[in-house]
């Protein structure tokens, strides 16, 4: 009796051991199937949501500043993704941004404050933004002092998602005035000809878990 209960255990705790290892060897397996199947479909939903949401709260933006501008500037919206690298290689993740912009040629200091009155007003009161008082609006290059290269900012945080957004204003030279072999283009400089480039631009961006918006090869410029 003893002698078989004894070999029972023997048997039982050999299969313990022999159990260990495999457990071992299939834990990550175990965990990566219920990470692919339950946790990352409901992060991807809870992404998605955060990136329709801020798509949508930009779209209402739009629509009051393209009415404000009843066709005097050329406004644009804009909701892009492209694939994060490191190095050579993606990282699995993108780079969404949101962006309302506008590109005019001015021939005037007043052309370019009247724009940035009338549009950073619309901006800045807009209730999809939270206003936080460290974010406080900067200017470099004599903005609206001289008709020079020049650039005006705010930061924002879009109040439902927090994503980080920024209102930019530009100043720059024509194309066919800028040019890398002398210092026209550097903060400062004033205007050739007294004919200036303008952008406008209210821009959101954070990194996503998807390309929920139109895939493109890089947003790294004002305009995608």
């Amino acid at each position: 009796m003893n002698k078989s209960i004894t070999t029972k255990k023997l048997f039982t705790k050999k299969r313990l051991l022999i159990s260990i290892p495999i457990l071992v060897i299939l834990s990550p397996l175990i965990i990566f199937g219920v990470y692919s199947l339950i946790v990352s479909p409901i992060l991807d939903k809870i992404d998605h949501d955060k990136f329709k949401t801020l798509d949508t709260q930009m779209q209402s933006l739009y629509a009051k500043i393209k009415t404000a501008s009843n066709g005097a500037e050329d406004w644009k919206y804009s909701a892009v993704c492209s694939a994060n690298y490191t190095g050579d290689f993606t990282t699995g993740t993108y780079d969404c941004i949101s962006s309302i912009s506008t590109e005019k040629t001015i021939s005037s200091l007043k052309e370019l404050t009247d724009m940035h009155d009338k549009y950073y007003s619309i901006t800045n009161s807009s209730n999809i933004f939270d206003q936080t008082p460290s974010n406080s609006f900067k200017s470099a290059g004599d903005f609206s002092k001289e008709f020079n290269v020049s650039i005006a900012t705010k930061d924002y945080a879009e109040n439902i998602t927090k994503t980080q957004c920024t209102y930019d204003i530009l100043l720059n030279q024509t194309e066919s005035n800028t040019t890398h072999r002398n210092s026209s283009y550097m903060l400062g400089s004033p205007i050739i000809d007294g004919v200036g480039a303008s952008l406008i631009s209210i821009r959101c961006d954070s990194t996503a878990r998807k390309s929920w918006y139109k895939t493109v090869k890089t947003t790294s410029n004002l305009i995608p």
